[in-house]
């Protein structure tokens, strides 16, 4: 199972329904209640995160303060040994990736890619919770299954 595949939580709720590992009817209700519930609160942890990145690099890209901070920061690491050794490498690579904001100033073009780079972290964190949080669901019910059918 990946993420997108628990985007609705259908997929997770169907297969609880029809896991013969799940026992009876109810447990495989339950079961499928909970990873519908573990998805919503990834999707609404996700989109909150992606939301409030997005306006934080907004605003701070618009902001002189922030660019002004950006650019001095910039100017220091250029000067560094580590970014003279790697520079000439991650040059071709980060031109690909930055022609669209050719426009822009280098402080935005920083504030923009750190935003972008928060974003993907947050998102890949929120997706692996998910996931794991949707292993722990699937294995109480099956545990809770096999308590079940000891006992009949």
């Amino acid at each position: 199972m990946n993420v997108g595949s628990t985007i609705s939580g259908v997929p997770s709720a169907a297969y609880a329904l029809t896991d013969n590992t799940k026992g009876s009817i109810g447990n495989r209700i339950d079961c499928g209640k909970e990873q519908i519930a573990n998805t919503a609160k990834a999707s609404i942890k996700g989109t909150g995160v992606a939301l409030g990145l997005g306006a934080a690099t907004g605003l701070a890209a618009t902001s002189k303060h922030a660019n002004k901070f950006v650019q001095v920061a910039l100017d220091k690491i250029k000067q560094t040994d580590t970014y003279k050794t790697f520079a000439p490498q991650a040059k071709e690579l980060v031109k690909k990736g930055i022609d669209a904001f050719k426009k822009l100033p280098g402080s935005t073009k920083a504030i923009a890619l750190a935003g972008g780079g928060l974003a993907m972290l947050s998102s890949y964190m929120i997706g692996n919770q998910c996931l794991f949080k949707a292993g722990q669901i699937d294995q109480k019910y099956t545990d809770k299954a096999k308590l079940q059918k000891v006992v009949e």
